[in-house]
């Protein structure tokens, strides 16, 4: 389902917090190791409230069909404690597929 998620789309932890509005999406090059936290995608949520960028693996993250709401299936404690807001090294390095999002109409 995240092929439906639009530039600037609002994503809520599953308690509520909003986390921020979704920039990009990437993608790791290579094969993925979900048991070695190495995903295969990410989505890049910027917070500007809070100064912060995450980087949240789709594997966590849920689209409702009928309202478009995004959601991530863990808390916003559990954002943190996962430090999902560290920048994964293949997207700092400039190794990731950087997927540029539609613009909502």
């Amino acid at each position: 389902m995240i092929d439906t998620i639009k530039f600037l789309a609002e994503v809520w932890t599953e308690d509520g917090h909003k986390l921020g509005e979704v920039h990009h999406i990437h993608h790791r090059p290579g094969e993925a190791d979900p048991e070695l936290l190495l995903y295969e995608t990410y989505l890049e949520i910027q917070d500007f409230g809070l100064g912060m960028t995450y980087y949240v693996p789709a594997d966590f993250v849920q689209v409702d069909g009928a309202s478009g709401r995004i959601t991530v299936t863990e808390s916003f404690q559990n954002v943190q404690r996962n430090r999902w807001h560290h920048r994964p090294p293949f997207i700092a390095s400039g190794l990731s597929h950087t997927e540029e999002l539609p613009r909502r109409v």
